[in-house]
């Protein structure tokens, strides 16, 4: 493959395909079903499907934060709300970095631009197994002076072909941030208990339009997320505790050949505007690294 080329990497019936253009997940197949929803390729403004969204996901109120006594601006790529979307490598070519029959590795530095003058490398990698896929992400701040990071992953998951209304959705989150539907910005973290969006014992997703992120519960398996088509598979998406939060959303794009045709289950490690609130924000010395890791596998649902 070239340096601009997708990558596509397998093991025995499972098969991925990651485009160099935002280090991005365009494909995912187990076997005959493809598990990934989407259009296939990168189109961050058909809603991100499958990308890396560092150095902070979700949105960023007006692109505006202070850090370490100094204000940033950063560019407003979300003018439905205008704030600032995602990071700043979603639509960014990544370099090779390794590559074998069932696993790729892509590394970018982020940051030197206005807005975020910080310097720091990351390298995503995807490795697919009998079951499914494995991503990790590492990164260490190759700049001079401290820097705020966060990351996220943004996929679709398509368990089936029964609709969407028909498959379950069950996380064991216990919190949740509510959003000002003006602003789509978080105001306040609340107990998903009586609540719409408890699926803590699992249930049908239903006609039901949301993007929410959760909070992680700091227990062993607090982070897994199961959906389910009853017709076809159950993807369990595992995430490690770097992963702090879990965005989930209904997949209501204004795209009508793909709204409602999967469901964005997207692994944070902080939740949106957290550059602007310093929740969960990384906060990363000059040469600190870490690291963070999610995985989907599917069987047939009983």
């Amino acid at each position: 493959m070239t340096a601009a080329e997708p990558a596509t990497i397998a093991w025995g019936g499972t098969r991925a395909t990651v485009d160099p253009i935002g280090a991005t997940l365009t494909g995912l197949r187990l076997g005959d079903e493809s598990i990934l929803a989407g259009p296939g390729r990168v189109a961050p403004a058909l809603g991100h499907h499958g990308a890396v969204l560092t150095p902070w996901p979700n949105r960023l109120a007006d692109g505006r934060y202070e850090f370490a006594g100094r204000a940033h601006q950063l560019p407003i790529n979300d003018p439905a709300y205008g704030h600032a979307l995602h990071g700043l490598a979603f639509d960014q070519l990544w370099a090779l970095e390794r590559r074998s029959t069932s696993s790729v590795s892509f590394g970018r530095i982020v940051g030197g631009v206005d807005g975020y003058p910080f310097l720091v490398a990351v390298t995503v990698t995807y490795t697919v197994t009998a079951t499914g896929l494995h991503c990790d992400a590492a990164w260490v701040n190759i700049g001079d002076r401290i820097a705020p990071f966060g990351i996220g992953f943004h996929p679709y998951f398509r368990p089936g072909p029964s609709p969407l209304t028909d498959w379950i959705l069950k996380l064991t989150a216990p919190s949740y941030l509510e959003t000002d539907p003006l602003s789509a910005l978080p105001t306040r973290l609340r107990l998903v208990d009586n609540s719409g969006f408890d699926f803590r014992e699992g249930r049908a997703l239903g006609p039901d339009r949301f993007s929410v992120a959760y909070a992680v519960a700091p227990t062993e398996d607090a982070g897994d997320v199961t959906l389910s088509d009853p017709a076809g598979l159950t993807l369990t998406i595992r995430t490690s505790p770097a992963f702090r939060w879990v965005q989930v959303f209904s997949g209501d794009l204004p795209s009508k050949h793909l709204t409602r045709t999967g469901v964005g289950i997207e692994p944070q490690t902080c939740p949106p505007n957290a550059f602007a609130t310093g929740t969960d924000l990384i906060v990363l010395q000059p040469g600190e690294s870490g690291s963070a890791a999610w995985s989907v596998d599917g069987a047939p649902s009983d």
